[in-house]
């Protein structure tokens, strides 16, 4: 069977009755060629009782019909979906009716590079395909994070004006804040060409521990200038060329090393029996308030467009210590609340698209 017959010729699945679905359930639907990773969901959801499934899909065209008549709250999608794959999907998807996605991989298999391409095209997570994960309590808290976090967003009419600043001083340290929904504008940045080659660059991400190696090792390979994990524990000084990278999971902050040097370091005496990707997207805005105050002052702060409203805060916090803040708006991410946030509370100094940022980074320190 050729490719283009396996496409057009995909099974449909019954879409259940929207009259016995709870109001407060989540409504997921599930692109994915195993009829056991359905299975596993279907009973997982059923346990749960926080989800339900409203739609199952094999290949991509049925998908594509099928997800505007269920109208879920958030797709699942296998990322090497056979035929049109699962990024291929997920851009088209997000060019039609952007629904919040979260792939579902391999996590054991070779790479993970579908994947994160789909989370730079416009999904929000990712979480493994195996059945014993996917009945976890753990995936079912993503999933609905996730989707209750989508459905909170901001319409258009109550984006707040905005503001832009064009001349900046010279900075110490650039710090990338790009929490889920966010890859796609921190790549392009980081992409630009401007960013000044003796500053030292930290992105800080969102992903769940067991990702974030394979995120790096992408992030390296898809980087001109190449990127490295910061080493919580030894907390050596950030340096220039290539791009630093912390998970908001680990709860980093940031510490004053040997002759005035930045580092980042772990969060010391952790509460026992607290995860610390429980404390979600607040980790970005304990990472920004770490600061002493004089390396605050020298710092340039980019808060993306992402879910939550995690970053906001600290952005402000960093904008009182006198250091130089910056926000994407209006943000790639059609499901992001922080840019919303920052906006009401006024934390960013200059306010504009990617584009625009990066022109006024261009500028730094003339």
């Amino acid at each position: 069977m050729t490719t283009r017959e396996q496409i057009f010729s995909c099974p449909s699945m019954p879409t259940p009755d929207a009259g016995n679905i709870p109001a407060t359930s989540v409504k997921v639907f599930v692109i994915d060629d195993e009829a056991s990773v359905c299975g596993a969901l279907r009973e997982s959801f059923a346990t749960s009782g926080e989800c339900v499934l409203v739609g199952e899909a094999t290949c991509a065209s049925d998908a594509q019909t099928r997800v505007g008549e269920a109208a879920p709250d958030v797709i699942l999608l296998r990322d090497d979906l056979p035929g049109m794959s699962g990024l291929q999907l997920t851009r088209a998807l997000m060019l039609r009716r952007p629904v919040p996605i979260i792939i579902m991989a391999d996590l054991n298999g070779a790479d993970c590079d579908t994947a994160f391409e789909c989370l730079r095209s416009g999904a929000l997570d990712i979480i493994s395909r195996d059945s014993k994960d996917l009945a976890s309590s753990e995936t079912i808290s993503r999933i609905t994070a996730i989707a209750r976090g989508a459905g909170k967003r901001s319409s258009e009419d109550d984006r707040a004006d905005t503001q832009t600043i064009t001349v900046l001083h010279q900075a110490g340290l650039l710090v990338l804040v790009a929490g889920k929904g966010a890859l796609n504008s921190a790549l392009r940045l980081l992409s630009s060409d401007v960013l000044p080659s003796a500053l030292p660059v930290l992105l800080a991400v969102d992903f769940a521990p067991s990702l974030f190696g394979a995120f790096v090792t992408w992030l390296d390979e898809t980087l001109e200038q190449g990127a490295r994990k910061v080493n919580l524990t030894t907390a050596a000084p950030l340096i220039a060329g290539g791009v630093n990278v912390a998970n908001a999971a680990s709860m980093p902050r940031l510490v004053t090393g040997e002759n005035g040097s930045v580092c980042v370091a772990g969060m010391p005496d952790l509460p026992a029996g607290l995860a610390p990707a429980s404390m979600g997207s607040s980790a970005f805005d304990i990472l920004l308030m770490s600061a002493p105050p004089e390396m605050a002052k020298a710092l340039l702060v980019v808060l993306f467009g992402h879910m939550g409203k995690g970053g906001a805060a600290g952005l402000l916090a960093v904008r009182r210590a006198g250091g130089q803040t910056l926000l994407e708006q209006p943000p790639f991410c059609p499901f992001a609340t922080s840019a919303q946030v920052a906006l009401m509370t006024e934390a960013g100094q200059g306010v504009g698209s990617v584009a625009e940022l990066a022109a006024m980074i261009s500028t730094e320190g003339r």
